[in-house]
This record gives structure tokens, C-alpha cells and sequence, in this order.
């Protein structure tokens, strides 16, 4: 029999992306990119079962990056020309920041600039293109990647 949770008050999830950009031989900010996301509604539910349920089943795992505008209506489940970056996650109370850095010699193929990012979650995600589901999509970015540029992408989910 399943368990029933019932969120009073209404909860907010928002999430937001910086994208900082830098010249690798000078270290000087180049770029700096700001941009909201759409969240999956599998991701919704399974962060609600995990607060009620004190799991940690909704975790983001990898960042991924297309240099395609991928549309989020309807909600996709991967990313067209997708590659994959490890995260480094910083949960708080009322937020969760994950940072994934592109360095000089990672996400240079394929030319173009990255115009959508997200994250996967589930056990099985991995860098691995293909695996985990899809949580998030910003698909208004239009950020430079080339071997002269540095890219941190630190992104926050804020629960109200």
C-alpha cells in the first residue's frame, strides 16, 4: 500500500544557472550568463518522496550539455548531441548547488556554442550518455567553448 504525503503551504522549487566564462591563459572573466530552468515533474515527485521519506533518490549526479536549443514542451528524456560532465553538490537546508567545471581541453567538439544544459538523477547516472533521467533543462544559454575558454556552470535549486 502506498503512503499518501500531503504538503501543506505549497513547495517552490526554483532553479537558476550561472554560467562564468574565462579566458584560460589570463584567468579573466570573459562572459558571465544568467538563465531560470524547467524542472521535470518525475524530478518534482521525487524530491517530495525524498524530503517526506528521508531518501536521496532525486540527487542530481552529472551535468549534461548539448550545443543544441533542446526543447523542454514536451519534456525530453535526453538531450540531442549530448555530453556529460561530473558535479560537485552542495546541499544546504533550503538549496542544493551543483558546480561542474569545463576546462581548457573538455567540451570543445563538435563546434558551437552550448546553448541547453541539465542534470540527471536516478542510481544509475553516470557520464555516461544514456543513463539516469533527466531533471532539468535551461535552453536559453548561449555560452562560448572553445580550448582558450574555461566554463563554471554553478547551478542552484531553491526550495521555498
Amino acid at each position: 500500500m502506498g503512503q499518501v504525503i500531503t504538503i501543506g503551504g505549497g513547495l517552490n522549487l526554483i532553479g537558476r544557472v550561472t554560467a562564468t566564462s574565462r579566458d584560460v591563459r589570463t584567468g579573466k572573466i570573459i562572459d558571465l550568463q544568467r538563465a531560470s530552468n524547467t524542472l521535470a515533474d518525475a524530478w518534482k515527485v521525487a524530491m517530495v518522496k525524498d524530503l517526506a521519506l528521508n531518501l536521496r533518490t532525486s540527487e542530481p549526479k552529472v551535468m549534461a550539455f548539448s550545443r543544441d536549443v533542446v526543447s523542454n514542451s514536451p519534456f525530453p528524456t535526453a538531450f540531442t548531441n549530448e555530453f556529460r560532465s561530473s558535479i560537485t553538490a552542495f546541499p544546504d537546508q533550503n538549496k542544493y548547488q551543483i558546480v561542474s567545471v569545463l576546462g581548457s581541453t573538455e567540451g570543445n567538439s563538435g563546434g558551437g556554442n552550448i546553448k541547453t544544459i541539465g542534470f540527471y538523477y536516478g542510481d544509475d547516472a553516470t557520464t555516461t550518455v544514456g543513463t539516469g533521467l533527466l531533471g532539468s533543462i535551461i535552453n536559453t544559454l548561449n555560452v562560448a567553448k572553445t580550448s582558450n575558454i574555461e566554463v563554471t556552470f554553478q547551478y542552484e535549486l531553491t526550495f521555498t
